[in-house]
């Protein structure tokens, strides 16, 4: 295989059945690897993007390797899995392309279905972020969560949900309450959650599916939040007792997607680890 853009090209674009069975086939094939594997899932209409650059910066600057995966890209099909902002190489790439292609076709074959590119490209950042080490994958779903391909692994440190919209109603449901169900299918058994106060409706699915689950839900609410101010391009502000928070992006609403990210720092810092967000008295989100 040469040509990486004619490869992904050539992946099955229609719709599939809302089911995991072929992310959990090619899980398989590799003995669920990701059960090792330390995740921040994020899911959400809006914010997303946002809170995933955060949380890896924050992480990164502390010596961590980050891996990320994203979507859509911009122009390469790269810019969709990095470790430590460096895009995986064509060769790379390549390579797991070589690997994986007689398994794409066996599975064609055996299981009379096709596969998708987003199967196919989750499976491949996967198995790349498992052999290069890192030390957490940071994982945006794609479309919804219940049934995105990303929400085949199973054990997350945390499950970030950002703003609930009306986004691909054909596919996630008309109302804001069905919308919310589909991104809530990320939250898992015995794990934390961390969410935007919204709607009523809207946190109400999110409280009652992490009651189901045993999981620890922490909600982020405006009232928390004090102090705001703008200065030459840098929005100023204070989350509960932290002070002096500097955030050089744009829009009011990256504040809550700031301090959803400094709740899943606190939330992984609940599992052993001593990540210090601050940085010279102030929180700088780069």
């Amino acid at each position: 295989m040469k040509n990486i853009e004619e490869y992904f090209n050539s992946f099955y674009r229609g719709a599939k059945s809302p089911e995991l069975k072929t992310m959990r086939y090619f899980m398989k094939k590799y003995n669920n690897f990701d059960k090792t594997m330390k995740f921040i899932h994020i899911a959400g209409t809006n914010g997303k993007g946002s809170c995933t650059e955060i949380i890896s910066n924050i992480l990164i600057k502390q010596g961590y390797t980050v891996g990320k995966f994203i979507s859509p890209h911009l122009i390469k099909y790269n810019e969709r899995i990095s470790i430590n902002k460096r895009n995986i190489s064509d060769e790379e790439i390549l390579e797991l392309i070589n690997e994986l292609q007689p398994l794409v076709e066996e599975y064609k074959k055996g299981e009379k279905e096709n596969v998708t590119f987003f199967e196919f490209i989750t499976i491949l950042a996967l198995i790349y972020f498992y052999r290069n080490k890192v030390d957490f994958v940071i994982l945006e779903t794609g479309l919804g969560g219940l049934y995105d391909c990303t929400n085949v692994i199973t054990s997350p440190l945390v499950s970030v949900i950002t703003s609930i919209g009306y986004d691909h109603m054909n596919i996630l449901g008309k109302t804001l309450k069905e919308i919310a169900y589909q991104k809530a299918g990320i939250i898992k058994e015995n794990s934390h959650t961390v969410i935007f106060k919204q709607e009523p409706e809207v946190d109400k699915v999110f409280i009652d599916e992490c009651k189901k689950k045993n999981n620890i839900l922490r909600i982020v609410q405006k009232e928390d939040i004090s102090n705001y101010s703008f200065y030459e391009n840098y929005q100023y502000f204070d989350y509960k007792n932290i002070k002096n928070i500097c955030l050089n992006l744009k829009g009011k609403v990256q504040i809550k997607n700031a301090c959803l990210s400094i709740e899943t720092i606190k939330i992984i810092n609940s599992y052993g680890y001593n990540i210090d967000i601050k940085s010279g008295g102030q929180i700088y989100f780069r």
